[in-house]
C-alpha cells in the first residue's frame, strides 16, 4: 500500500491502482540519502551539495550515486522510499510507502563538490538552491565541468556537447530549496 494526497494506493504486481481502469508502473526510488556535512548537521527536509532529501527520481534501482565525503566514513542516512514519483514533486510527496533496499557502498574519487548520478545509459549532476534558475545553473555548471575532466574536452567544447544533448530537469519545486538535474547521455561520455 502507498499514500499520496490524502489518497491511498493499493500497490499490486509492480503497479499503483489509481482506479478500477487505469494502472500506474511503479518505479521504486529514494528521495533521501546523503552525506554528512564537514561541519554542523544537514537538514533532511531539504536537498544541498551533500545530498539530503532530493527528491530525484534517478535514485533508483541500477543507480550508482557519487557523493564527495566530508568526514570519515561519510555516515550516509536515507529514506522517504516513493513507489512513484513524477519530475518536480508537484504535489509535495510521490505514493509514499515502505522498501526494502540493497545498498553497496566503495570508496571511490569524487566526481564533483556535489552528487552525480549514474546509469547504464546516463550521468545527471544535482543541483540545490532556494533560487530554482540557480539550481538548474548549479547542475548544468557541474555537468560541464564533469564532462571536461571525464573525456578531456575543453570548456567550450563541454558546454555544447550539453547544451545539445542535456535534459535539464526539476528534481522537486515544491521545497524552500529547489533541487534540479542535468542528464547526459553516457555515449557523451564514451561510454
Amino acid at each position: 500500500w502507498g499514500y499520496c494526497s490524502g489518497r491511498i494506493f493499493e500497490l499490486r504486481d509492480g503497479y499503483a491502482l489509481f482506479s478500477p481502469t487505469l494502472k500506474l508502473p511503479i518505479e521504486p526510488m529514494l528521495g533521501g540519502i546523503g552525506i554528512a556535512p564537514s561541519e554542523g548537521t544537514v537538514d533532511t527536509h531539504a536537498p544541498g551539495d551533500t545530498g539530503g532529501n532530493i527528491d530525484c527520481r534517478e535514485v533508483r534501482a541500477g543507480s550508482t550515486i557519487i557523493f564527495k565525503s566530508r568526514v570519515k566514513g561519510a555516515l550516509v542516512g536515507m529514506g522517504d522510499a516513493h513507489a512513484l514519483q513524477g519530475d518536480g514533486e508537484i504535489t509535495g510527496q510521490g505514493i509514499e510507502t515502505d522498501a526494502e533496499a540493497i545498498i553497496r557502498f566503495r570508496k571511490s574519487e569524487p566526481l564533483s563538490d556535489r552528487p552525480v548520478i549514474i546509469r547504464s545509459d546516463s550521468f545527471s549532476t544535482l543541483g540545490a538552491h532556494k533560487d530554482l534558475e540557480d539550481a538548474a545553473w548549479q547542475a548544468t555548471e557541474d555537468m560541464i565541468t564533469l564532462l571536461q575532466k571525464k573525456t578531456g574536452r575543453t570548456k567550450a567544447e563541454a558546454r555544447l556537447l550539453v547544451g545539445l544533448n542535456g535534459k535539464l530537469r526539476i528534481n522537486q519545486i515544491v521545497d524552500p530549496t529547489k533541487g534540479a538535474r542535468m542528464e547526459v547521455p553516457s555515449w557523451v561520455f564514451g561510454i
